[in-house]
């Protein structure tokens, strides 16, 4: 409900057809593209949105600003998680 106030829309495991964008968060100004990792550089994340041209029609369709997210866990002995995260412009 929160998001539907700030006019943010999330998408969770949006089909392409080459593949699933893990996460797609909507704004009023910007789409972001979100790709996770686990255990591995966020970079791979980045080039993956890249390889699969995952922001197509999101830059064809919204006319907004389109941004590649990736983030990557880090998961070490106990419950400890770290997070790594790399943003670039489509």
């Amino acid at each position: 409900m929160i998001c539907k106030l700030l006019g943010v829309q999330m998408f969770v495991e949006d089909a392409t057809d080459l593949g699933f964008i893990d996460g797609v968060i909507t704004t009023p100004h910007h789409v972001y593209v979100v790709e996770f990792k686990k255990d591995r550089n966020p970079m791979a994340a980045l080039e993956q949105i890249k390889k699969n041209n995952y922001s197509f029609k999101y830059v064809a369709q919204s006319g907004k600003p389109v941004v590649h997210v990736g983030i990557s866990f880090y998961f070490t002995k106990g419950k400890s998680v770290s997070l790594k995260w790399l943003t670039q412009k489509a």
